[in-house]
């Protein structure tokens, strides 16, 4: 893997971790960190799906922010499209 330089957090990528994480009530900082519990992954999803959507970043700088990969961005996605449907 190719490593990707630390992506510095703007105002709006820092303003969707903070919804999420008070909607959610999960600390932003186990968001972006690499616990793999149910209701943080949750999170780290929802976070994700958001970024990608309404900030129209990459999937590589996107997944910098969460110090993963892009590939988990785009399961991100099809999580939260699965989910959607399933309600």
């Amino acid at each position: 893997m190719a490593k990707v330089k630390l992506y510095k957090l703007d105002s709006n990528v820092a303003r969707i971790l903070a919804t999420v994480s008070r909607l959610t009530e999960v600390p932003i900082s186990k968001i972006r960190g690499k616990l793999r519990v149910g209701e943080i992954v949750t999170a780290r999803r929802i976070c994700m799906v958001l970024i990608n959507d309404k900030l129209h970043y990459s999937t590589t700088v996107n997944a910098a922010i969460f110090h993963r990969d892009h590939a988990t961005v785009l399961h991100a996605k099809v999580w939260v499209i699965v989910m959607i449907k399933m309600t």
